[in-house]
C-alpha cells in the first residue's frame, strides 16, 4: 500500500505523534522547555495555582514545550523514514467526489492523485469539512487572540518554570508559554467584537501590550523583554465537523476540530483522532465493514473529549469559582473536579 503525504508549505503543517510511532527519543533529545503542567491565576482567588501531569500519569510525567517548525519537521522526516512518499512543497486544491465517496484529490498543479482514502489533516484550512459545509463554529466561544514572542521575560520558580502561565483578568485572558533559547509566546484571549474594535483604533502592538500591563503577574514575567517579531491576530477558531469520516475520507487534527487555546489540547486532540485514524484506514479495503462500524467507531471516542473539553471550557471562561481540572484515565474520560471557590 502506497502511502502519499502532500504539504503545501515546504514547512511542516499539522502532523503529530509520538511514542507510538516510535519519534519520542528525536523529540525528547531535542532541547525543547519541559513542561511539568500548568500555572494558573484564575477567578476569585488570585494566588496561582498549578496542576501537573504526575498526578494522572506516571509513566510520562511532562510534556514539552515545542516550537512547532522544529518539533513538525521531525515528525515529517519520521513518516518518510517510515515509508511515506512526502511530497514538500505541492498544495492540495480539491478532494473529487464521486457520490459522497472521496476518489482522490486535485493539486495546485491541475495533477489529479486516486487515492482509496483520503486522510484531510490541511488544519484549520478544513479542506474537506468546508467543501462539504460540515463546519460548526462554537457560540461559546467567540474570541480573537493577539499574541507575539518575546526575549529574555523572567519564568515562574522551579518546578513551574516550564509550565505555561494563565492569568484571567477584567478583559479576558492571557498565555506565557516558555519556549527553548530564551523565546516566550505570550498571548491575549479576548471577546471578538470588543477586542476587533481595540485593535482598530490602537493596533495590534499598542493592544497587546496594553492587554500584559492589564495583567500584573505575566506584567511582571514580561518585564522589560523585547518582542522578537511583530504580533498576530486570529479569530473564531472554536469548531468541530458535524461528521468526522465518511466513504473514502476522514478527518484528523484541526481539520476536524479545534476546542480552545485555554488547555492546549490541540495536539492531544491531533494524536487521539490520528491513531483511530489508523484503524479506520485498516478497515478501509473491506468496505462493508467500514461502513457499518468504522464511522461511529471513530467519532465516539474524537467527539467526547471535544465536548468534555467545551463544557470545562465554557465553565472556566464564563468565571465559574475556581476549579481543579483533572484529566483522567484516557482520552475518552474527562472528569471536572470542583475546588475550593
Amino acid at each position: 500500500e502506497t502511502q502519499e503525504l502532500f504539504d503545501a508549505d515546504k514547512r511542516p503543517g499539522e502532523k503529530c505523534g509520538l511514542e507510538d510511532i516510535g519519534c519520542l527519543d528525536a523529540v525528547a533529545t531535542e532541547g525543547f522547555t519541559v513542561k511539568h503542567g500548568a500555572t494558573m491565576s484564575w477567578g476569585r482567588d488570585r494566588e496561582p495555582w498549578s496542576w501537573y501531569f504526575r498526578e494522572t500519569n506516571r509513566r510520562f510525567p511532562h510534556a514539552y514545550q515545542v516550537w512547532r517548525g522544529r518539533f513538525d519537521q521531525i515528525l515529517l522526516d519520521h513518516s518518510r523514514d517510515c515509508g511515506a512518499h512526502v511530497r514538500e512543497g505541492i498544495g492540495v486544491k480539491d478532494v473529487v467526489f464521486d457520490g459522497n465517496r472521496a476518489t482522490g484529490i486535485v493539486l495546485d498543479s491541475g495533477e489529479s492523485v486516486a487515492a482509496a482514502m483520503v486522510v484531510d489533516a490541511t488544519g484549520q484550512g478544513s479542506l474537506i469539512a468546508r467543501k462539504r459545509d460540515l463546519k460548526q463554529w462554537d457560540p461559546l466561544f467567540r474570541n480573537l487572540a493577539v499574541y507575539g514572542y518575546f526575549r529574555n521575560c523572567a519564568h515562574l520558580g522551579p518546578p513551574d518554570d516550564g509550565n505555561i502561565f494563565i492569568e484571567s483578568y477584567a478583559g479576558g485572558w492571557l498565555w506565557k508559554i516558555p519556549l527553548a533559547g530564551g523565546v516566550s509566546s505570550i498571548g491575549a484571549v479576548v471577546d471578538r467584537d470588543a477586542g476587533a474594535k481595540a485593535i482598530r483604533k490602537a493596533g495590534l502592538t499598542r493592544f497587546l501590550g496594553d492587554q500584559i500591563a492589564a495583567a500584573p503577574r505575566t506584567a511582571a514575567l514580561v518585564g522589560d523583554a523585547s518582542a522578537i517579531a511583530p504580533p498576530k491576530a486570529v479569530r473564531d477558531w472554536s469548531y468541530s465537523a458535524r461528521t468526522l469520516t465518511g466513504p473514502g475520507w476522514v478527518l484528523v487534527g484541526d481539520a476536524a476540530c479545534f476546542v480552545d487555546p485555554l488547555f492546549s489540547t490541540g495536539v492531544h486532540l491531533a494524536v487521539t483522532s490520528a491513531h483511530i485514524r489508523r484503524r479506520l484506514c485498516g478497515l478501509g479495503a473491506d468496505r462493508r465493514r467500514n461502513r457499518r462500524g468504522s464511522r461511529g467507531g471513530f467519532r465516539t471516542p474524537v467527539s467526547n473529549p471535544i465536548r468534555a473539553l467545551s463544557r470545562v471550557g465554557a465553565a472556566v471562561l464564563r468565571r465559574q469559582p475556581r476549579r481543579r481540572l483533572l484529566l483522567l484515565g484516557g482520552p475518552a474520560h474527562y472528569r471536572r473536579a470542583a475546588g475550593t471557590p
